[in-house]
Parts: structure tokens; C-alpha cells; sequence
């Protein structure tokens, strides 16, 4: 883990910088900044591709995204939805 967090000299703050090559990535940020910074720069290291959408991992019941998965019982075929929307509320 080449990413490392160096306390900056009488101020309050931290740098985040790649102990390797040097390249800094962050300076003058808080502690709950840099760290979360180096979470950030260990997970791209080891293969995460941010989404720009919010994890559904600690849901219950939740396939992800919209519209359900085509295997799940009880729902319509991949559709999403209650069986009494879109169009079967006449039958």
C-alpha cells in the first residue's frame, strides 16, 4: 500500500501523498478527510470502480437498482412492480 497520511507541521491538518512516487493527492484536509481519502485510493488500487451510485450490500431484499431480478418469485418477470400496476388493473 504505497498511499500513506503525514500530519502537516502546526496546523491541524494532514497530506496524502503515494509514498512511491511522491505524487501528493490531498494537502490541507482533516483527519475524517484523509483517511477516507486513503480508503478511496486503497480500494481503486486493488480494482473498485466508483458507480456514482450508492451500495445496496446491507439491504435486505434488494437486487439493486430498479426494476427486480427475473429469478425472484412473486415478482413480474424482471419488470419490477406489483402485479395490480400497469395494465392488469382491468382484468
Amino acid at each position: 500500500m504505497p498511499y500513506k497520511m503525514r500530519k502537516l507541521p502546526n496546523i491541524p491538518f494532514y497530506r496524502v501523498y503515494n509514498s512511491e512516487t511522491g505524487a501528493v493527492k490531498a494537502f490541507r484536509t482533516t483527519l475524517e478527510n484523509a483517511k477516507s481519502m486513503l480508503r478511496l485510493l486503497r480500494a481503486v488500487e486493488h480494482g473498485w470502480v466508483p458507480t456514482g451510485s450508492p451500495g445496496r450490500a446491507g439491504k435486505p431484499g434488494r437486487a439493486g437498482g430498479r426494476g427486480g431480478s427475473p429469478g425472484r418469485p412473486g415478482r413480474a418477470g424482471g419488470r419490477g412492480g406489483s402485479p395490480g400496476r400497469a395494465g392488469r388493473a382491468g382484468r
